[in-house]
């Protein structure tokens, strides 16, 4: 099975990565879903696309005094939020995901 890295620009909403299950992406390969995943939407990413894995890179970052994400710096308190997210979604969609993946 073949490996996909899906990234999406600054998603906020996960219903905007539906167009994957319509493009069918999910039978070509396993999906991970990258681009804007924060502990404030993965749970309901995860539900939509159901992807082999997530990418969180700048959503789980510490911010500077003007809210912008601080290259690299991880805030521990937003990664451990997007993990217990994370390991939510498994609990509740564990009998949908895909048995290739």
């Amino acid at each position: 099975m073949k490996r996909i890295i899906v990234q999406l620009y600054e998603i906020q909403d996960p219903r905007e990565a539906e167009w994957l299950i319509g493009l069918g992406v999910d039978r070509i390969g396993s999906v991970i879903l990258a681009g804007g995943i924060s502990p404030e939407n993965v749970f309901d990413a995860i539900g939509r696309v159901k992807p082999a894995g997530i990418d969180s890179c700048t959503q789980t970052n510490t911010r500077d005094h003007g809210g912008r994400p601080i290259r690299f710096r991880k805030d521990f308190d937003r990664v451990s939020r997007l993990l217990d997210e994370v390991r939510r979604a498994e609990e509740v969609y564990s009998n949908l995901r895909p048995s290739a993946l």
